[in-house]
């Protein structure tokens, strides 16, 4: 048996259902007895990238791995030549170990992010959940940092938590949708969606996201708002109701793509 493919994670609720293993996660609807897989929100928008900061960042990632950051005030030119003068003093196969570290360096600081990521989200959802439980919802003290940094960026819209980590589904044939939201907020600007992002940026796709899970939940949300947990400021959208179109629109994108895709 491929123990990659046994569930980390599984979640089943009336007629829906969440399997999560080391490749992939899965969010289902039971039909006719069968369970069928639902287009996940995240995976619409996953591959819509702005390539120049990627081409650029990436970029930046093997120069670092050089000892040479481009963004560094002074640019650090000795650390770089020190480097470069052992990378040639070296062995052939340790110069070829070093460089294919350097070429891999973007991915390698990715995967990292990704795992940083979800520690952030399972710290905020942790508190989160303290909250509904002892504080009827309303931000508690903690000792986090990245709470304190949630609560200091969101403060403003004096949030009362309803529901973190919400399962979600629309059975809907032309959306067929299911989704975890990070967070449904009440604020002084109305109901909400709210989505934590482990980087200092909100980019509009994380918008267009939020937009796929307000189809999710019969709620009447009023804004979807974005948390930088490394940025400075939240990002916040109003006009729900054309986010929602353009999610739909990108659906359709996304399933044409599937649909003339070569099989790996």
């Amino acid at each position: 048996m491929d123990n990659s493919l046994s569930p980390l994670r599984s979640i089943e609720l009336d007629g829906y259902r969440f399997i999560e293993n080391s490749r992939d996660h899965l969010h289902q609807r039971l039909v006719n007895g069968e369970w069928k897989n639902l287009t996940g929100v995240s995976s619409v928008v996953k591959d819509i990238t702005n390539f120049s900061i990627a081409a650029y960042y990436g970029s930046r990632r093997a120069l670092m791995a050089l000892g040479y950051d481009p963004k560094d005030k002074p640019n650090n030119l000795a650390k770089f030549q020190r480097k470069v003068l052992t990378l040639l003093a070296s062995r052939r196969k340790t110069r070829k170990v070093l460089l294919k570290e350097a070429y891999k360096a973007h991915a390698t600081y990715s995967k990292t992010r990704a795992e940083k990521g979800t520690n952030s989200h399972d710290i905020l959802d942790k508190w989160i959940k303290q909250c509904l439980a002892e504080n009827d919802g309303r931000p508690m003290p903690s000792d986090e940092p990245v709470v304190n940094k949630f609560v200091e960026m969101t403060k403003s819209y004096e949030p009362q938590f309803v529901a973190s980590e919400k399962h979600g589904y629309n059975d809907d044939p032309e959306l067929w949708l299911g989704g975890i939201c990070d967070l449904i907020v009440t604020t002084n600007q109305g109901l909400g969606i709210w989505d934590f992002k482990d980087r200092p940026a909100i980019y509009e796709k994380d918008l267009l996201q939020m937009g796929g899970y307000a189809w999710l939940f019969p709620m009447d949300f009023t804004h979807v708002l974005g948390v930088p947990l490394e940025g400075r400021d939240a990002r916040v959208l109003y006009d729900v109701p054309s986010l929602k179109e353009a999610f739909k629109s990108q659906l359709k994108t996304y399933r044409y793509l599937q649909s003339i895709s070569i099989p790996k």
